[in-house]
């Protein structure tokens, strides 16, 4: 089964909560068990973030306009990739 970018960003702060938390203490649980069992509450924290970053900045527009054909016609920002982009945050959110 394929993981989520969700449920990626969710296990990746897991693991970092247990580095910060066990690092180098004896009689700890494994980093595994740890980011198994802790996913789940971190799953709210990643889609807050998303939520906070869902609306793209002009520099993220020009970055996106970048990558089209013809780059030079969107300097200041591409706003048709605005819907773009936001349908996919809001596809991870889903």
């Amino acid at each position: 089964i394929e993981m989520t970018p969700l449920e990626r960003a969710a296990r990746a702060l897991a693991g970092m909560a247990y580095d910060r938390q066990y690092c180098g203490l004896p009689s700890q649980p494994s980093r595994e068990q740890f980011v198994d069992l802790m996913t789940a509450s971190y799953r709210t924290e990643v889609r807050n973030v998303l939520k906070a970053i869902r609306e793209p900045s002009n520099v993220m527009l020009v970055a996106g306009a970048s990558t089209r054909t013809s780059p030079d016609r969107f300097k200041n920002g591409d706003e048709t990739l605005r819907p773009e982009f936001t349908a996919m945050i809001d596809a991870l959110l889903d």
